[in-house]
């Protein structure tokens, strides 16, 4: 009885409407994996649904620093990619604009495969994502990582985001002193 109930509920609820149950937001996210002496970016970009006014997805971009020594940009098939190094989209010093272009708008999608190689570890940077809904444009920004270049370093006011390798070695040599320190003051005799 409690099944038929459930099931005639999410049916009521969802009548008439093609993307009630998705629950995707719109967002440009990535993944930094080192690399021998470079690190790897990975992003997807996701176009939640939202009802009957799906936006349609026709670009995003990231920002570009020719310090950051990007190289092998991969697209995923349908996808092209420029970079403009005179656009400054974000209104960052020495930044210019990668952007990643669809061949045809999409609406509810998840799309991975974009990649590149750069030269430096990650940083919190902006992307923007320029949508469509009902022949309106309007563009979203959000803040997957970049490549911590000097340049972005310094245009995004920011800080490199370590490698883990790295926080867990300060992490094991804090934990040391700290033992070091207890057992030297465990050791230590009153004098008279």
């Amino acid at each position: 009885m409690k099944i038929i109930f459930v099931v005639a509920l999410a049916a009521a609820l969802t009548a008439g409407q093609a993307y009630a149950l998705c629950v995707a937001s719109t967002d440009v996210t990535s993944t930094v994996t080192p690399s021998d002496s470079s690190y790897i970016y990975d992003f997807s970009a996701t176009n939640g649904c939202h009802g009957n006014d799906q936006p349609l997805l026709t670009d995003f971009f990231l920002p570009y620093f020719s310090d950051a020594g990007i190289s092998d940009i991969v697209v995923p098939a349908g996808w092209s990619y420029s970079i403009d190094t005179g656009d400054n989209l974000f209104d960052l010093a020495n930044a210019g604009v990668i952007e990643f272009e669809s061949a045809t708008p999409l609406g509810y999608s998840f799309t991975s495969g974009f990649s590149y190689t750069a030269d430096y570890t990650g940083i919190e940077g902006p992307f923007a994502m320029s949508l469509t809904t009902n022949g309106v444009p309007s563009t979203l920004f959000g803040d997957p990582m970049i490549p911590g270049s000097p340049d972005a370093v310094a245009a995004l006011g920011g800080t490199a985001v370590p490698e883990p390798s790295t926080t867990a070695l300060l992490a094991i040599a804090l934990c040391a002193m700290m033992l070091g320190l207890r057992r030297r003051s465990h050791h230590r005799r009153p004098t008279a």
